[in-house]
Formats: structure tokens, C-alpha cells, sequence
């Protein structure tokens, strides 16, 4: 990947690849999910990161067995 594929600020960068953005959940659907995460270990501070990042990680998951079937 080249440096004029990737789109960033605040030290955040995604890519602008297809490839990866048809593999990639929707920001709005990792925060659904995180904030279902958050929500299901009783809306304690902290953990943010770590909720997002399963979030991530579990539709990253569904999504490429919905691909594979």
C-alpha cells in the first residue's frame, strides 16, 4: 500500500482500498456494537478501546464467515 492510499488525521489513517473497505465494518457499526459492549459490562468507565477493538474484531469475523458460506 502507498502512502497516497492511505487517508489519515489525528493519528488515525484508513485506507482508501476497496478491497480492504469491503472487508472492513462501518464506523457506525463498530460504535453500535461497542456501545452494546459497554452497555453489557454495566456502563463502567474504561475499556473503550478494548470494546471497540472486539467490535471490530466480531464483525471482522461475521462478515468473512457470511463471505465463506
Amino acid at each position: 500500500m502507498t502512502s497516497d492510499q492511505l487517508v489519515g488525521s489525528d493519528n488515525m489513517l484508513w485506507s482508501t482500498d476497496a478491497k480492504e473497505d469491503s472487508e472492513t465494518p462501518s464506523h457506525e457499526d463498530i460504535a453500535k456494537l461497542a456501545y452494546e459492549l459497554w452497555e453489557a459490562r454495566g456502563r463502567v468507565d474504561g475499556g473503550d478501546e478494548q470494546d471497540w477493538l472486539k467490535a471490530e474484531r466480531r464483525l471482522r469475523e461475521t462478515k468473512t464467515e457470511a463471505q465463506s458460506a
